[in-house]
Parts: C-alpha cells; structure tokens; sequence
C-alpha cells in the first residue's frame, strides 16, 4: 500500500531551502568541530506535525516532469512537488536577500 502523500506549496518549497541553507551555513561556521547537538539550525521540522526529523529522504525522479517525494522520519509524513511548484519554489528560494 502507497503511503498518502501531501502536496507542497512553492512557498513551502521556499522555505525548506532557506532552512537547509540555514543548517549548512551553521555547519559551515562551526569549522565541522560542533556535534549536531551543538548546531543552532536543524533539519527543517516536518510540514504536517511539530517533529524535528532526524532524517529527510528525498526522492528525486530520473524521469523528467515527474513529482518530487519528500519523507519525514521517524514521524513518516510523506509530502511531493510537482515540477512546476518546485521550480516556482527554487525561483523563490533563490529571489530571497
């Protein structure tokens, strides 16, 4: 059985980037001496429940115009973009200061 999935909003989309950025950023300053615990910005919480996840699964299609899977674990919430929303979401991401 295929898990239910949720769609995502460019602005979602957006978002997710500048928080993952956001963690990079902080991974970057630390110099890589910080443990995870250490690290002020985490993996982006999950969009459905308040879960910092402790893993994002990304599920990215070889096929072209095909939808984009995101997997929240533990909670295990499944969310996917369509082409054109994560493309309106990376346009967003990116126009952001």
């Amino acid at each position: 059985m295929t898990k239910p999935t949720t769609a995502l909003t460019a602005e979602q989309i957006a978002q997710f980037h500048d928080e993952l950025e956001e963690q990079q950023d902080d991974i970057l300053a630390s110099g890589g001496s910080s443990s995870w615990k250490d690290l002020t910005h985490r993996l982006p919480q999950c969009f459905r429940c308040p879960t910092t996840p402790s893993e994002i699964v990304i599920s990215a299609p070889e096929v072209e115009d095909a939808t984009t899977t995101l997997t929240f674990n533990p909670c295990g919430h499944v969310f996917h973009a369509t082409p054109d929303v994560l493309a309106a979401g990376l346009r967003l991401h990116n126009s952001r200061p």
